[in-house]
């Protein structure tokens, strides 16, 4: 699965979880489950809202990416380059 499919279906299981819990919450009877509902539901709606954003910037951001003027290109870093020159010999 690409990683636009799998937004898409993080983005349909967030809501379908987000209604059946709102649907819970007003039909629980036992104050522990519905503690935990009225908990949980927040924290869903904001994962939901931040795959949204995931969702919407992901096409822009690769495109940003790439195209940056300031974007360094990626290689080696500065420490494995150093790491692939040649020791000096040591004098003891």
């Amino acid at each position: 699965m690409d990683n636009t499919a799998y937004v898409k279906e993080m983005v349909k299981d967030h809501e379908k979880d987000i209604a059946e819990f709102e649907k819970a919450s007003g039909e629980v009877k036992d104050a522990d489950l519905k503690k935990f509902i009225d908990d949980t539901l927040p924290v869903m709606k904001r994962h939901l809202e931040m795959v949204k954003k995931l969702e919407g910037t992901k096409d822009r951001t690769s495109e940003r990416s790439l195209n940056h003027p300031g974007a360094k290109p990626r290689g080696r870093s500065p420490i494995a380059q150093q790491s692939a020159q040649p020791a000096g010999r040591c004098s003891a």
